[in-house]
């Protein structure tokens, strides 16, 4: 009788134990986690007796991202480099049976940087209009003062070089057509880009070529200001805009056109077009044959970095300014190399 009431009650002991289930557990030790706009991680420690998991954004890694519920793990959270100039924020969902834990993260944006000019000026910070950050001058602007005029409607560029030169010398501190800085072309790229000859204009051949330089490939004439491509550009050697900025992609002239509204007001004497803060000078060029400048205060043909619109010619954003006040056109166009045009930055 004693060994059976032994025997039932020790049954009944491991029987109880191994029916009690054990309670479920599961914590995260952070709730909020802040970090700057360059890439960051973070560790945090989670415990979990049960499996569990954990879903992110493409800007954010987890790691591990799941687990199988053995007590104590290390996670790391990395959080990739803002490219934008919003700041952004997420939630990082762990879950674990029915029980879950969260973590906000939010993230700086991309800071604007100051438009620092090739003269050391400082324009101050760029101007962010979407997501892009424009130059808030023309490059290769220079105010004008008593004794120097400058070049307050910026310089004007051959498409892929480095170097740009004033309109005439009527507005402007130097000019090649004034100047006798007209040189017949086309030249070798390194003459071109040879700091000594930065005043000089080459002009080409109507009837034999419309490229400023000779020697190279269409498709290394179209890599001169962008060694890489539309989407993900690469600045070059040979990119005119200062240290942080660059020549803008085709694809950012078109964003700035087509979402956002354009008012053809003028600056003080100058004629152009705003958007927004945004104002673009309407600076005129120089012909690709002679070097004559024309249409200041008429037209701006502003250049990209791309080959984009025509496989042979340099893809410009171009704005009209009308006789009546207020009115003008804008639109993308496309042109050879020779002609010299304006230049306004983006942020890189």
């Amino acid at each position: 009788m004693n060994k059976l009431f032994v025997a039932l009650t020790l049954f009944s002991l491991v029987f109880i134990s191994c029916s009690k289930e054990e309670d479920p557990i599961f914590t995260v030790s952070a709730t909020l986690i802040h970090v700057q706009e360059n890439e960051s991680s973070r560790t945090i420690t989670l415990v979990a007796n049960n499996p569990w998991s954990v879903s992110c954004p493409d800007w954010c890694t987890v790691l591990p991202s799941s687990g199988d519920g053995d007590g104590e793990t290390e996670v790391v959270i990395t959080v990739k480099k803002n490219n934008s100039f919003v700041e952004r924020y997420c939630t990082l969902l762990f879950s674990s049976l029915d029980m879950e834990a969260c973590i906000s993260v939010s993230q700086d944006p991309k800071e604007i940087i100051s438009y620092v000019d090739e003269y050391g000026v400082n324009h101050g910070k760029g101007l962010l209009v979407r997501n892009v950050v424009w130059a808030p001058v023309n490059c290769g602007y220079k105010a004008a003062t008593a004794t120097d005029k400058g070049y307050p409607y910026g310089k004007l560029y051959q498409w892929g070089r480095k170097y740009g030169q004033g309109y005439s010398k009527e507005y402007d501190a130097t000019a090649p057509y004034d100047d006798n800085k007209v040189i017949q072309g086309p030249v070798e790229l390194s003459v071109g880009q040879n700091s000594s000859n930065q005043e000089n204009l080459y002009v080409c051949d109507v009837y034999t070529s419309r490229n400023w330089m000779s020697g190279l490939s269409a498709s290394e004439v179209s890599k001169l200001w962008n060694s890489g491509t539309e989407a993900s550009p690469i600045k070059t050697s040979n990119d005119p805009c200062p240290a942080g900025w660059r020549v803008p992609t085709v694809t950012e002239w078109r964003d700035l056109q087509e979402n956002n509204v354009s008012s053809f007001i003028g600056q003080g004497t100058q004629k152009g077009c705003w958007y927004g803060d945004l104002f673009l000078p309407a600076a005129g060029y120089c012909s690709a044959y002679d070097g004559t400048a024309v249409k200041r205060d008429e037209q701006g043909l502003y250049w990209s970095s791309s080959f984009l619109i025509d496989a042979d010619k340099a893809s410009r954003f171009q704005l009209s300014v009308g006789m009546q006040l207020g009115a003008g056109v804008t639109g993308l166009t496309s042109d050879y190399s020779a002609y010299a045009g304006s230049v306004r930055c983006v942020m890189e």
